[in-house]
């Protein structure tokens, strides 16, 4: 009787484990992050460095809303690595901050809310 219930708790073992593991991730995901961006040279910077980031497919900025789309292949980059790409160009994406050294790079213009080059956007 406990070998009978040893192996039935096997085979019940191996069944969930073998479907825990049929569960992939998606290849593909898409994030939206919401940036400090200001301006037009804001966007396109950002845009720019991430053209050239491993693993980002295709991306657009929403100026209105500051948020940025981007879709991404999972196994080449994570949301995480995307966000501290941002930051490290001087702009705040959703949590994560920029360094001051990265913020005070940035062109004055975009520095400021509302302000590029001497006149409003």
């Amino acid at each position: 009787m406990k070998i009978t219930k040893i192996i039935i708790a096997s085979i019940l073992l191996s069944f969930s484990t073998a479907a825990v593991f049929a569960q992939k991730a998606p290849k593909v995901q898409t994030a939206e992050i919401q940036t400090s961006a200001v301006c037009g040279h804001c966007e396109e910077a950002i845009t720019e460095a991430l053209t050239y980031h491993k693993g980002i497919l295709a991306m657009s900025m929403d100026m209105e809303s500051k948020v940025l789309s981007v879709r991404y292949k999972t196994k080449k980059t994570t949301v995480e690595d995307i966000r501290n790409k941002i930051a490290s160009l001087g702009y705040k994406a959703d949590e994560v901050t920029p360094t001051l050294e990265a913020f005070n790079k940035l062109a004055p213009c975009c520095q400021k809310e509302g302000v590029c080059g001497g006149k409003e956007d």
